[in-house]
């Protein structure tokens, strides 16, 4: 599984490039709980349950209905006002959906496999591939393989996130932000639709048929 230093890392990235410009204290807040709250269930080993079972650690808290339950209990956190039928409740409550299964995804990338579907179903599901060097358990972060899983994770994870950071920025980059694509579009909408543009005039004429 990757560090606790890259999913921080995650969350922090996640909420920039969500926010699309610096976020507010208690969105970067939320965002990293959000990216590490599947590992609270490393409390359950001192329980007495294996890592095999639904409860241990890569079970049910690492699933798609641990992230279903939790994503919308943050957004309620992040902004108590809301009400489910507001549009930025739905939105960010999508978020938090998938930054807590970032986790999951990030932990399927070795051979330990993640039970996505419990409480469903216990099987460990895990990607084909695994670029990334199983970390140890805290208390061996001190030794080698602790160093060599954060070299990898910085090349696998760390590296095209900050490409992705950099290319966010509005209108500087290959990739607008959430909120220069809502811009962007909004004027093209704008173009298409007004007389003066070719589209527009054809559009124009069209909906003057029926309008």
């Amino acid at each position: 599984m990757p560090t606790t230093i890259t999913h921080s890392f995650v969350g922090i990235s996640s909420a920039h490039l969500f926010s699309n410009h610096a976020p507010c204290v208690r969105l970067l807040t939320l965002s990293l709980i959000a990216a590490n709250l599947p590992d609270i269930d490393i409390l359950t080993l001192y329980l007495g349950y294996a890592d095999s079972h639904v409860l241990g650690h890569r079970g049910i808290c690492h699933s798609i209905s641990f992230a279903l339950c939790l994503g919308p209990c943050l957004t309620v956190a992040y902004n108590p006002s809301w009400k489910i039928r507001d549009t930025h409740w739905l939105w960010y409550s999508i978020y938090f959906f998938l930054l807590i299964c970032s986790h999951g995804m990030l932990d399927s990338l070795n051979t330990s496999g993640v039970a996505f579907l419990a409480p469903f179903s216990n099987t460990r599901y895990f990607f084909s591939i695994h670029p990334v060097v199983e970390s140890p358990r805290i208390e061996d972060f001190a030794s080698l393989q602790s160093s060599l899983a954060l070299l990898s994770e910085i090349q696998q994870i760390w590296g095209p996130l900050a490409l992705c950071l950099l290319a966010s920025q509005p209108y500087t980059g290959l990739l607008p932000g959430v909120t220069a694509w809502k811009e962007l579009i909004a004027r093209l909408r704008t173009f298409l639709q007004s007389p003066g543009s070719i589209l527009g005039t054809y559009t124009y004429s069209l909906r003057s048929l029926f309008y």
